[in-house]
């Protein structure tokens, strides 16, 4: 057990470290949900109080793009796309698929019309659309004034050489066709799910996605065949954050010598999903000359408004008094792993350990007739160097030997996308082609000075994103490592990797997917000396090969 403090502060919140059981673990206390409890006898919010799919590409300029096939990124200029900045062009100045019909002959471009409201329409002319097995392929219906094109157009008809006849009018009576108004940034959505009322057959790819990267107003043209006939349909929607920073710690109660600035920063470990940097400040009086105690607001404010609040009682003294500390009683339950298999009957179940340097030399041997069917043993860790575990190889070794299925994680700090390709290739180095039971484990919970990496949460999914396609390369996959409160408030997921949640009860009630569930720090097994930590395995949900 290993309790890390602020010097600064009377009273702090922390995050509790637990350092010698193969992970580290910092949520101890996670059966009080958003509440941490410190050593001093607080207790503060943790949390804010509040591949391969198609993608659309914000359009930059204004040549005809992409066919919109499944598979394919949807280059710039495909008239399905715009933003603020490069907004969809007026349709009587452009072909049937709002862009410019390079070529077209005054005959030869299909006719478009706008409606009172401003919502753009137009009717595509001799447009082909089609989902076989979830691929959609469309010709974007540009006449170019070839005569070979099959179709001429006149006035606000287009009559194909297969007999059938688009017409440019109004909007189709009874037509449902809207799309959201808000997205949030970084969402990850399809054009199915911008869709919210539709009673025609959109012609496009409905599991495209969405490209939710830029906050601002966007355009998007939905393609659509009402009643024989083909139109389209733009709609505007707004990329929005409406999500407040985390704060991950914080302290409530400080003292601050007589002249000292106040800054509110020192005090306080946060992250935003969107902004890499948000402002620290507070609101209220304070007058660091004059001794007494002042209450005040403080908070941690992103690039879009949105803010998260705490309560902070600053105490100025012409002498900092120093805390005595307090003792620390280890009361944890010690579980023995042959209990495991009573206590968890689930079908398909497989009992195992995971293990670093600080479990020492272990007899593996002892373990696995002990009834351990798995063990995950630190490869390295990374904090300003990337070192390999100093019982690694030992481990790898010995296990193997005693019939026991392994795997690997990293212990990492990383927070660029190419230092976790870098790391990642380490992995690979170190294995030179080990064959694993288990996907390669990625485990980042710096949370205390998470600020430090001037990165948003969303980065830190992209870091883990481009840990495990780099693994990919190599025929390896990852595995995403985290606690419960964690998972919930910071990593996304939206590739569905495989996750291994650490939560320290006896039944957990996170909803999210897992395969495998760290349960305890405080296992005991025979082979180990000390502590270990023990792990659930479910086989029914494994989804690597």
């Amino acid at each position: 057990m290993k309790l890390k403090r602020w010097a600064m502060a009377l009273t702090m919140c922390t995050a509790v470290g637990v350092t010698g059981c193969g992970l580290m673990q910092q949520e101890k206390y996670e059966q009080l949900p958003n509440l941490i409890e410190t050593s001093a006898g607080e207790r503060s919010l943790a949390e804010s109080e509040e591949g391969g799919a198609e993608t659309l590409a914000p359009v930059e300029t204004g040549a005809a793009g992409g066919t919109g096939v499944s598979g394919e990124t949807l280059a710039p200029g495909d008239g399905l796309f715009y933003t603020k900045d490069n907004p969809a062009p007026s349709l009587s100045e452009s072909g049937a698929d709002g862009v410019s019909a390079t070529g077209a002959s005054a005959t030869g471009t299909a006719g478009g019309n706008a409606s009172a409201d401003g919502t753009t329409q137009a009717v595509e002319k001799n447009i082909t659309a089609s989902v076989v097995d979830g691929t959609s392929t469309a010709n974007d219906g540009v006449s170019t004034g070839d005569a070979t094109d099959g179709a001429t157009t006149a006035g606000d008809a287009s009559t194909a050489n297969d007999g059938t006849t688009s017409e440019t009018s109004q909007e189709p009576l009874g037509l449902e066709l809207e799309c959201m108004k808000e997205v949030t940034v970084y969402s990850y959505m399809t054009v199915g799910d911008l869709i919210t009322d539709c009673n025609v057959t959109v012609e496009r790819n409905l599991d495209a996605i969405l490209d939710t990267n830029e906050i601002g107003e966007h355009t998007i043209v939905i393609p659509y065949n009402y009643q024989g006939k083909l139109y389209r349909k733009s709609f505007t929607y707004e990329i929005v954050d409406n999500e407040a920073p985390i704060l991950f710690t914080y302290s409530r109660n400080i003292q601050l010598k007589n002249g000292w600035a106040f800054d509110p920063a020192a005090y306080v470990s946060y992250g935003d999903n969107a902004d890499p940097s948000p402002t620290v400040g507070y609101s209220g009086h304070l007058d660091t000359s004059t001794n007494g105690t002042y209450a005040v607001v403080a908070y941690v404010e992103d690039a879009s408004g949105n803010r998260s609040t705490w309560n902070m009682n600053i105490n100025v003294v012409n002498t900092i008094q120093k805390s005595s500390g307090s003792s620390y009683t280890d009361t944890r339950t010690r579980i023995p792993f042959s209990s495991l298999r009573d206590t968890y009957t689930d079908e398909g179940l497989e009992y195992g350990i995971d293990v670093s340097k600080w479990q020492g030399n272990i007899d593996f041997e002892a373990v696995k007739n002990a009834g351990c069917d798995f063990v995950i043993m630190r490869i390295g860790h990374h904090g300003t160097d990337l070192t390999m575990d100093t019982y690694y190889e030992q481990n790898m070794k010995n296990a193997k030997a005693a019939g026991l299925k392994v795997g690997v994680y990293l212990y990492t700090t990383d927070n660029t996308e190419e230092g976790a390709r870098e790391h990642a290739r380490w992995i690979v180095e170190q294995l030179d082609g080990a064959s694993l039971d288990f996907p390669i484990v990625f485990d980042w919970e710096n949370w205390e000075d998470f600020q430090q990496y001037g990165i948003s949460l969303h980065e830190l999914n992209e870091v883990f994103n481009a840990f495990h396609d780099e693994l990919a390369k190599y025929g390896y996959s990852a595995m995403l490592y985290s606690s419960k409160n964690y998972l919930e408030k910071v990593w996304t997921n939206v590739h569905k990797h495989p996750v291994w949640l650490a939560n320290y009860v006896s039944q957990t009630e996170y909803a999210g997917d897992y395969v495998m569930w760290q349960f305890s720090s405080c296992g005991r097994i025979d082979g180990i000396a000390g502590d270990v930590d023990l792990d659930l395995l479910y086989t029914d949900r494994i989804t690597w090969e």
